[in-house]
């Protein structure tokens, strides 16, 4: 027996079995399944999940809103990591480390237009 054959099978069971639910079981199911799909459609129209709450509670979108622009603002700023480049033009720059300690550093920084 192929697919299409069982198929055939099945649906002929199912149509014998309906035949045999009788009227009231069988209006009460197909008043049932009209429910079901006018409330799929109104579902539909309406929309889902968060959409409808939003809808519901305008302030939410707000709320939203700020969220992201936060979530977006934070993961564009530049992080330093330290990652020794610092210490290693500290160390191998023309002047003294100390230099960078002395009081009178930027005085000499801005004389010398750096």
């Amino acid at each position: 027996m192929n697919d299409e054959e069982f198929a055939h099978s099945i649906t002929a069971t199912l149509n014998q079995a309906t035949r045999e639910l009788g009227t009231p079981v069988t209006s009460r199911l197909s008043e049932m399944r009209r429910h079901a799909l006018a409330a799929g459609r109104d579902q539909h129209r309406n929309g889902h999940g968060v959409l409808v709450w939003t809808h519901d509670h305008p302030w939410i979108t707000l709320i939203m809103a700020v969220c992201i622009g936060v979530a977006g603002w934070a993961g564009f700023q530049r992080q330093y990591t330290d990652n020794g480049e610092v210490d290693i033009q500290l160390l191998t720059d023309d002047l003294p480390p100390q230099a960078y300690a002395d009081g009178d550093f930027a005085t000499w920084l801005k004389s010398h237009g750096r």
